[in-house]
Formats: C-alpha cells, sequence, structure tokens
C-alpha cells in the first residue's frame, strides 16, 4: 500500500528544483502545477517579537495580556508569542523586531502553533526575504503546525518545519538548512519539510539546502496519506546562489 513519498536532492545540481522522487503515494497527494491555498483570516492583533531569547515571564493567557504584560525584561520572545497566539485562537499575527540575521530561539525542544489562520513573517525590511532563523538547541524540530490556514513567510531554518494532520497551509520564501543569507549550509537533521497527514498545503519559493550523506533529512516528505499538496518553484539540494550544498 503506498504511504509516502519523499523528494531527495541530487548531489551536484544546480538551479530551480533539483530532486529525486521516491515515490510511495498516489500522485494526487503532490500537485506541482496550481493550488489555491485559502487566504488565512489575519485580522487580528499583531505580536511583534522583540528578544532573542526563549524565555517565558509575560502573561501569555491571550495575545493583548501578552502585549500589555510582557514580563520582567520587557520583551516578547517567539515561544511567549506562540503560546499567546495559541491561548487567543485563529487570525494573528507574529512579527519581529529583532537586530536583522539574529537567531532567535524556540522552544528546547518543539513549539507548536495550535491556532489557525495565523501569520508568521520574519521579513522586517520589506525586501521579501528572512531577516531571521528560528532555531533550537536540540535535534528536534523548532516549529510543529498542527492547525490549518496558516502562513509561514520569509523564515530561516536549520531544520523544519513540519505540518502534524494540518491542512491549507501555506509555506513561502523559506530558508530551511541554511542561515539567514540562504548561503551557508547548516547541518539538516530533520527535513526540510515534513507534511504528515492533512491537505492542501503549499510549499513555494524556498530554499532547501544542507542536504548530504551526513544529514538524516530529506528535502521534503509527504506521508500518512496528505493529498492535494503544491511544491513549486522551490531550489532542493542548492543555495540562494543555485550553488549545490550539502554539510556532512
Amino acid at each position: 500500500m503506498v504511504r509516502s513519498i519523499s523528494l531527495r536532492a541530487r548531489r551536484g545540481l544546480r538551479g530551480l528544483v533539483g530532486f529525486r522522487a521516491r515515490l510511495a503515494l498516489p500522485l494526487a497527494a503532490v500537485l506541482v502545477a496550481v493550488c489555491v491555498v485559502p487566504e488565512a483570516h489575519a485580522t487580528g492583533v499583531t505580536v511583534t517579537v522583540s528578544t532573542t531569547a526563549s524565555t517565558i515571564d509575560g502573561t501569555t493567557t491571550s495575545v493583548a495580556a501578552l502585549i500589555a504584560s510582557p514580563g520582567t525584561d520587557g520583551k516578547i520572545s517567539f515561544r511567549e508569542a506562540v503560546a499567546a497566539v495559541n491561548a487567543t485562537g485563529p487570525g494573528n499575527i507574529i512579527k519581529f523586531n529583532v537586530p536583522n540575521g539574529s537567531r532567535v530561539l524556540a522552544d528546547n525542544f518543539t513549539t507548536y502553533l495550535t491556532a489557525g489562520s495565523t501569520t508568521i513573517d520574519g521579513d522586517m525590511d520589506g525586501d521579501g526575504d528572512p531577516d531571521i532563523s528560528i532555531e533550537n538547541t536540540s535535534l528536534f524540530v523548532p516549529l510543529v503546525i498542527t492547525s490549518d490556514g496558516n502562513k509561514l513567510r520569509n523564515i530561516a531554518m536549520p531544520k523544519g518545519p513540519a505540518l502534524d494532520s494540518a491542512s491549507n497551509n501555506l509555506l513561502s520564501g523559506l530558508y530551511l538548512g541554511t542561515d539567514v543569507s540562504g548561503r551557508v549550509a547548516q547541518r539538516l537533521d530533520a527535513n526540510g519539510v515534513q507534511i504528515s497527514g492533512g491537505a492542501g498545503n503549499m510549499v513555494e519559493n524556498s530554499v532547501i539546502a544542507g542536504l548530504g550523506p551526513g544529514n538524516a533529512g530529506v528535502g521534503i516528505e509527504i506521508s500518512n496519506g496528505s493529498k492535494a499538496n503544491t511544491i513549486s518553484g522551490n531550489r532542493i539540494g542548492v543555495n540562494i546562489d543555485g550553488v549545490a550544498t550539502q554539510n556532512d
């Protein structure tokens, strides 16, 4: 019984979307043409991450409460922002105001986004490229999305993210397996993108580098019956310049 599809980089490939497909799922699971991801109705409150630390000392019962009471440090961490968004519910936005190129720490293990229709955008200067990297200090992926209709844009991650039984999410303009510049490979000890269950997700215009024999993950893995996903316009196994990258 077919169950999963993995996309692996071909070593030495340059250019757009270089991959080798190991097929174990009906082709309906991946739509490379046009798939419309419903707009996430992010019309709520914007919470701005203002520290690279992973401290939680603010009031995270809601986004409004966190903004009013960010804790003794007076700053909002990514962990606090996600916790407050999860407590508030769908329709909020997470942005960043930290030094350009910062490594923003998530939970030491994994941070879960359970509130749907949330936008997380790491482009601080409006040029359409990632300005921050979301990382953690363990081998786990920094961010797992378990809700529907979210948008994750313009963020670098050394590994991850993962979608777990989540549908209609948009992952766009990500640098995975590289630093914030999109050029220097980082060790990818997990899949670049993991889609497990759910349907109608889109991964577009992203760089998934850092692949190689010493790394445990693949570029994109779609498994557990996930269907009608779109993989479009990505660079897999190369950096932003199209140079083949791997980290043994």
